[in-house]
């Protein structure tokens, strides 16, 4: 998790990227093209540094992100301080495009919604 007193929110846009943004100083702390379509679901559980995103190009991605802990690698603007990975795939059957995604806080539980 990012540092416990800055306040860190994560977006999503119609390009298919999740960023994840510093919110004292709005600086994006991480990118990486979530899909190739406009991301239409997301859900974030920030105890497990997970977010989940879902998209008409299916798969829903699960994502999980850790700050980098090498300094020297932060030299550059270009440089992000948290990495952002892909932890899993949620494929759905027959071709169902899930709409949107919400991942409990406690639980090991997915909910997705479908729009076909």
């Amino acid at each position: 998790q990012p540092t416990s007193n800055t306040m860190t929110f994560a977006t999503a846009c119609f390009g298919g990227e999740l960023k994840l943004w510093n919110g004292d100083t709005g600086r994006c702390l991480a990118e990486v093209q979530a899909h190739t379509q406009r991301v239409s679901g997301m859900s974030s559980c920030p105890r497990r540094n997970l977010i989940l995103t879902c998209a008409s190009d299916q798969p829903a991605v699960v994502w999980k992100y850790r700050e980098v802990k090498n300094e020297q690698s932060m030299e550059s603007d270009d440089q992000k301080p948290i990495n952002l990975v892909c932890a899993a795939k949620l494929l759905s059957s027959q071709g169902t495009i899930f709409s949107d995604i919400c991942l409990h806080p406690d639980l090991d539980l997915v909910a997705v919604s479908c729009s076909q």
